[in-house]
């Protein structure tokens, strides 16, 4: 096992390299120039000049690339165009609102969609089933941003249970702070439940056809006993992998949903990062994302393990 995992470590290597050479290329061939965006309009052809010498932008391109590649190899993203420090500093300081509505979002689509999945699959061929298929397709179709507004106008504006926008930190509003991430998480819950329903759904068909739980249910086990012990468990592989995959996306940024909401996060960093043109930030949030696929995708694998005793890594 720790041999298995060393080696996944260093593939992190070549992955992030790779990674950032796109993110480069990419940001380099966008249109839109970031220093008449921080200069502005009035501008004189000198000022800007001055301001691309400074920031290293009138080098050739390929000169430009070798020196920021090896400052990635040093572990240095740069500094930010707009906000005046280094890119690893801007990351972490909006981590702190992402990592909890990625947790909030998940723990609903799990405490939702797990559940639905198993009945449905329970009660196959039913009108319970049909309509469990009916919500997952509902959850899955509706739009990310509709649903957060609408959440938002029943009840934050309508009836005012919640705050309409907004974040207030851990450090200043205590576990207050989980007033402003329960709208936007339900907004993630939902397509995260509806995903979760219908792989739960699609894997316990397949295990309550399996030989073993037959002979369970010959041997007179109570049904509830052969669903959690036997069936839901060996189940669990295709539902964790889902699980890894979607936390690595809602960890990634949750764009859309902070965005609506006007929540500091990764992702609303990223968003305004693309708008100004703020290379550094969009090449961090790039290589950032990566990180967090290849890290959750190793940490699914390792899962397999604990879960199925059978899986072996060498």
């Amino acid at each position: 096992m720790l041999r298995y995992i060393a080696r996944r470590l260093l593939l992190l290597i070549p992955v992030l390299l790779i990674v950032a050479v796109v993110a480069f290329i990419i940001t380099n061939v966008i249109p839109g120039d970031p220093v008449r965006l921080m200069l502005g309009d009035f501008a004189t052809e000198a000022e800007i000049a001055a301001m691309e010498e400074k920031l290293g932008f009138d080098q050739p391109f390929h000169i430009r690339f070798v020196s920021w590649l090896g400052n990635i190899v040093r572990g240095d993203l740069g500094d930010s165009l707009f906000l005046q420090m280094p890119v690893t500093q801007a990351i972490i300081s909006r981590l702190e609102p992402t990592i909890l509505l990625a947790i909030i979002g998940q723990l609903i689509g799990i405490l939702i969609g797990v559940p639905l999945g198993v009945l449905a699959a329970v009660k196959h061929r039913t009108a319970i089933d049909q309509s469990a298929i009916v919500l997952a397709l509902a959850g899955i179709s509706v739009p990310s941003f509709w649903l957060a507004i609408m959440l938002m106008m029943v009840f934050a504006v309508n009836l005012g249970w919640f705050p309409t926008s907004g974040y207030r930190p851990i450090a200043q509003a205590g576990f207050g702070m989980i007033r402003y991430l329960i709208l936007p998480g339900i907004s993630l819950g939902v397509m995260q439940s509806a995903l979760l329903a219908r792989m739960t759904r699609s894997a316990m068909l397949d295990v309550l056809k399996q030989d073993y739980i037959r002979t369970a249910r010959a041997k007179g086990l109570a049904e509830k006993i052969i669903i959690s012990r036997h069936a839901l468990k060996n189940a669990m592989i295709p539902i964790i992998t889902v699980l890894g995959f979607s936390m690595a996306a809602l960890l990634g940024g949750t764009w859309i949903i902070e965005t609506v909401y006007n929540i500091p996060g990764t992702g609303a960093l990223a968003i305004t990062a693309i708008l100004r043109r703020d290379y550094p930030i969009i090449q961090g949030s790039m290589i950032f994302i990566a990180l967090i696929y290849v890290v959750v995708n190793l940490v699914v694998d390792i899962s397999y393990a604990f879960i199925n005793p059978r899986v072996r890594y060498r």
